[in-house]
């Protein structure tokens, strides 16, 4: 992995729930009503915001239609977060086996 790389995956994970209750707090909306806009239970969008479930595509490109974020910016969050899981993972599992 070159240096680039290294430095786009955090060593410290950030939920996309954790930026979009940023966002929400930032716009003094709720999750009841992003969930009531997008059409969604509030239980899943609550999910999203506790880091207790991971943002599906289709909340992501809804979010760019009623936030004007784009879709891609929840898109990428999502899939660094999870990168940065894995590499938490890993090295968890490298320093298990030493």
């Amino acid at each position: 992995m070159d240096d680039t790389a290294s430095l786009i995956v955090s060593d410290l994970p950030i939920h996309p729930g954790d930026v979009l209750l940023e966002e929400l707090e930032a716009r003094r909306m709720s999750a009841a009503e992003l969930a009531q806009t997008l059409g969604l239970p509030t239980t899943q969008v609550e999910a999203v915001l506790a880091g207790q479930r991971e943002m599906p595509d289709a909340m992501a490109a809804d979010l760019e239609r009623v936030l004007g974020s784009s879709s891609g910016f929840w898109a990428n969050l999502t899939v660094l977060y999870r990168l940065s899981v894995d590499k938490q993972r890993q090295a968890s599992r490298i320093a298990a086996a030493d």
